[in-house]
């Protein structure tokens, strides 16, 4: 994978639906043009609905940055819905002739960050979209490219307090997730990767404890929480208004992760609200619920230490 540096070659595209506010899409551009050099950006029109546009014009959009000579990143104008209509549409045997790319973004581009793991192994950016970029904090955009680096680092925590183990232990694998309604919908797909051994990292956004409930039960039922190495939960925000009676978001997630065999760490500053870590998905991470310091390193150059004692991990990185 190639290493993002300022100056970066980039396609904007928007699989899902279009920017809520044309002037904060125009404004992200305008920002994102003083670190990158972008080849093709995403030009908003008249929407389709709920989609940015049709399709077969967003699969088109899609495949180019995918397969274009010379890229290195496919930025995401936003989430919304609409990127998993995509996925039947791609040429999978064209882009696993092309240089890998790193997708950025997160919400709803889960669904081809995960596709694309599973048919090319291209490991992806779970980052900030477009419409976001005016918002990010200078670390947050120093980050996006510190996190391809080859060299192993901590993400930085951004000034939240460090996340809270509920399970102790080691462990290492490649590190997947995203937003927990999008990759359950993968579920029995030919885009879903096999996660026997991964580090799974889940977040979501204004859904009540109940649905939360459903989707989890349903990677249980279909036995994948059973084949993990370890998890990392993020932030789960619930509406303002949750039907009653109802349980709390903690006793939930605790209900399916506080007694696992594996580490898991929870409260880690990831989701849709910000300040948020951004996280090279697909890439080796070791995961060390008893090292307060360091509990997560990440390895993108794919070097992850065989033995979890072998390598002191690097000084945590400055929030």
């Amino acid at each position: 994978m190639p290493v993002l540096q300022p100056g970066a070659r980039a396609h904007i595209v928007a699989p899902a639906s279009a920017p809520r506010q044309a002037a904060r899409y125009t404004a992200g551009v305008q920002a994102l043009q003083r670190e990158w050099t972008l080849i093709e950006a995403y030009a908003p029109s008249s929407p389709h609905g709920y989609l940015s546009m049709p399709d077969a014009e967003r699969a088109a959009q899609l495949q180019r940055a995918l397969t274009a000579p010379g890229v290195e990143a496919v930025l995401c104008a936003r989430g919304g819905y609409g990127t998993m209509r995509l996925l039947p549409h791609l040429d999978w045997n064209a882009m696993a002739r092309a240089t890998p790319r790193w997708i950025v973004g997160y919400s709803d581009i889960t669904a081809l960050q995960w596709a694309c793991w599973t048919h090319l192994r291209w490991p992806s950016l779970s980052g900030p979209v477009v419409t976001e970029w005016t918002q990010l904090p200078a670390a947050m955009r120093a980050e996006v490219f510190r996190s391809t680096d080859p060299a192993p680092y901590t993400p930085a925590w951004h000034g939240h307090p460090p996340p809270t183990p509920w399970t102790t232990g080691t462990a290492r694998g490649p590190l997947l997730g995203g937003t927990l309604s999008v990759l359950t919908r993968l579920l029995g797909t030919p885009h879903m990767p096999d996660l026997t051994g991964a580090i799974l990292l889940l977040e979501d956004v204004q859904e009540p404890p109940y649905a939360v409930d459903r989707m989890l039960m349903h990677l249980e039922l279909a036995g994948v929480l059973d084949d993990l190495a370890g998890v990392l939960l993020g932030q789960f925000s619930v509406p303002d208004v949750v039907r009653q009676p109802t349980l709390s978001m903690d006793t939930v997630l605790r209900d399916y992760f506080a007694d696992r065999p594996y580490p898991v760490l929870a409260e880690v500053p990831y989701g849709h609200l910000m300040p948020r870590c951004i996280w090279p998905m697909g890439v080796p991470v070791r995961l060390d619920t008893s090292t307060p310091a360091a509990p997560v390193v990440c390895y993108p150059d794919d070097r992850c230490p065989e033995a979890m004692g072998d390598t002191e991990p690097p000084a945590e990185s400055q929030n």
